[in-house]
């Protein structure tokens, strides 16, 4: 098994696990949006769920395509916080002057 297939299957059973409510969900109340989620995790409220995130560096060739690795992975998974690895170089080397 890849180190990616390995990082996938984790995440998804991760998602799996946390799609039942397990804090404070009462029939009938209304699930929260990410946003609202990672808010109230961080003040110390009643939750839904857990809020979930898993990341990686995908060594892309681009920062395009890396980016749409990420974006794929947050919607496939459905996760509350999206942490962009970046493994490019600022400016990029092309573009910095030699001194």
């Amino acid at each position: 098994m890849n180190r990616r297939k390995f990082l996938s299957t984790s995440a998804a059973t991760a998602t799996l696990a946390l799609a039942r409510p397990v804090f404070g969900k009462k029939a009938g109340s209304a699930t929260l949006t990410h946003k609202q989620r990672v808010d109230r995790a961080l003040r110390g409220q009643d939750l839904d769920r857990p809020p979930f995130t898993f990341y990686h560096h995908y060594k892309r060739a681009s920062a395009q395509l890396e980016a749409q690795d990420h974006l794929e992975f947050h919607r496939t998974y459905n996760t509350d916080i999206v942490k962009v690895m970046n493994d490019f170089d600022y400016p990029p080397v092309h573009d910095r002057q030699m001194v």
